[in-house]
């Protein structure tokens, strides 16, 4: 499974900028997080299972978001 470190190299992984994925993590929840190398900085990391797992979560959110928009236009009373 392929490691991603630095936000540049996730970025490109996930085939937008440096920045999108910085208001991924905030916003949406995006899974990345500062991992510790020897004798290096902290990096952000991520991997191919946190980047599937994260696009599963988004799926549910979107379905659960349209059924509730389904069901609510469905109980409003004929005009």
């Amino acid at each position: 499974m392929p490691d991603y470190w630095g936000v540049e190299r996730i970025a490109t992984r996930m085939g937008v900028s440096g920045a999108t994925i910085r208001t991924w993590h905030r916003t949406r929840g995006f899974l990345m997080y500062l991992r510790h190398r020897p004798l290096t900085k902290p990096a952000w990391y991520t991997n191919d299972a946190l980047i599937h797992s994260w696009e599963i979560s988004r799926c549910v959110q979107d379905r659960t978001s349209t059924l509730a928009k389904t069901i609510g236009r469905k109980r409003q009373p004929p005009a």
